[in-house]
């Protein structure tokens, strides 16, 4: 989970940075590109928790899921 979130947080910090750096390269002003990149950057909390909810419910169906390929081993044995 924490990995999850550790590559969430760093994906969206290269996008920023990205973005920032083709507003300059195009002519935009310090400005911009730093409202631009803190735009990107700031994370709301619903997000991750939205984030993390998405994680917790796949982990949940895999765990459901080797359950079930488990039960079914015993039971054809």
């Amino acid at each position: 989970m924490v990995a999850n979130q550790l590559n969430f947080t760093k994906n969206t910090f290269e996008e920023a940075q990205k973005i920032r750096d083709e507003i300059l390269a195009s002519g935009g002003t310090d400005e911009e590109a730093r409202q631009a990149y803190i735009e990107i950057i700031s994370i709301p909390k619903e997000i991750l928790e939205q984030f993390n909810q998405k994680r917790l419910n796949e982990k949940s169906n895999e765990n459901i899921e080797i359950s079930q390929t488990k039960n079914k081993n015993i039971d054809s044995q």
